[in-house]
């Protein structure tokens, strides 16, 4: 009967951590290519579609008659937005798919303006259940909360010459969303992305 001797087990534990090493590298290769997270409204009901599900990686829904929120996974994952050449991935903004997970909020159909917000508003524990899975996308694939943008910022970051305009990405200029958040009516639409992003830091710093 052959017994491994000593030396047998120290090349075995020489190549098993050569491999989870490799792994390692992998996946922070693979992690590197995200570049963030752009935030939405659906612009309908509080129930997600077959476009919304196949124009967003994740959505939150909200359920009037028992006041939860749940999360739905759209078709596409965020890693089919790595490479969008295929034409196989979640386009959630214009010209500018690649390594960028976009989530949405069910909600917001017939929005007009502050004073009037249609009959699906956001509310606070859709809004929450989205900033706390934000945060735990962040964990995931190596993002920081700084690192998520709504769509109105992006627009508005094309339109000043933050972010170069193409033919694309110049579909996002005029996005509203998101200029309203209906339960807090004081914040204004240039404010509501920090308070967005200071909401997911604070969930982000109970998951880490």
């Amino acid at each position: 009967m052959f017994l491994p001797v000593k030396s047998d087990f120290y090349f075995f534990d020489i190549y098993k951590f050569d491999i989870i090493r490799k792994c390692k590298n992998w996946r922070k290769q693979i992690m590197s290519q995200y570049k963030g997270g752009v935030i939405h409204w659906t612009a309908g009901s509080y129930i997600a579609n077959n476009i919304d599900k196949k124009s967003y990686h994740y959505l939150y829904e909200y359920n009037s008659k028992n006041k939860t929120s749940n999360i739905i996974e759209g078709i596409y994952k965020p890693s089919d937005n790595l490479n969008c050449n295929d034409r196989k991935y979640a386009p959630h903004v214009g010209g500018m798919n690649t390594g960028r997970i976009g989530v949405a909020l069910c909600a917001m159909a017939g929005f007009k303006n502050k004073t009037n917000v249609g009959l699906y508003p956001i509310v606070k524990v859709q809004f929450e259940k989205m900033c706390s899975h934000i945060a735990t996308l962040c964990k995931l694939y190596n993002l920081k909360p700084n690192n998520w943008e709504t769509h109105y910022e992006i627009g508005k970051k094309i339109q000043n010459g933050i972010i170069k305009k193409t033919s694309l990405n110049a579909l996002n200029i005029g996005k509203i969303d998101i200029i309203c958040l209906p339960f807090e009516p004081n914040i204004s639409q240039n404010q509501i992305g920090d308070y967005i992003r200071n909401k997911i830091n604070w969930y982000y710093l109970k998951v880490c």
